[in-house]
């Protein structure tokens, strides 16, 4: 029902659901959490899409990869990155990293090469991994944005993460 209302837009219908059914003892899933999250950053609710986030976290509930990456770009649309990364800090490594990745490709894809930039850079100064799509998908926008310089920075940086992860991991001769 909830889902249902918020993709046909009535999302405050599926808050008057989603309030009668926790009163009456049901208790919410991150499927459910996950939908009305969804439904409010399409109307730009940011604020109550964040106050049911932090309480599915906080029930141990996992959000699923679309409601954490929905969450965090919708930040980013509106130009919050740190409100973005806030959110995202709260999930175990694993999650972090497959969030940060999704949203730095779907902001190139829309050319928003800075704001992809600061979730690059955390990626790389919390030694988590970058996967190759996402690396690939950065220096294009880079390219198409005319940020050289930029990819080239983030270039060399992860060229010496990668070498310096080989001569780590190279078998010494003696």
């Amino acid at each position: 029902m909830i889902s249902g209302y918020c993709k046909d837009g009535q999302v405050s219908a599926g808050m008057k659901f989603f309030e009668k059914m926790i009163k009456n003892g049901c208790i919410a899933d991150s499927v459910t959490y996950g939908a009305l999250i969804s439904g409010l950053c399409k109307e730009s609710r940011l604020e109550e899409a964040r106050v049911l986030y932090d309480a599915m976290l906080d029930k141990s509930l996992v959000p699923c990869d679309v409601t954490r990456a929905t969450l965090a770009y919708e930040y980013c649309k509106k130009d919050q990155p740190d409100n973005a990364l806030s959110i995202m800090d709260r999930l175990d490594k694993k999650h972090w990293i497959r969030t940060a990745n999704t949203l730095v490709r779907k902001l190139c894809s829309e050319a928003e090469v800075e704001t992809s930039s600061i979730f690059l850079d955390r990626i790389l100064n919390k030694d988590y991994e970058l996967d190759h799509i996402t690396y690939i998908a950065f220096l294009s926008a880079c390219y198409s944005r005319n940020k050289y310089s930029m990819a080239s920075e983030f270039s060399q940086r992860i060229s010496k993460k990668v070498n310096s992860s080989y001569i780590q991991n190279s078998p010494r001769i003696t």
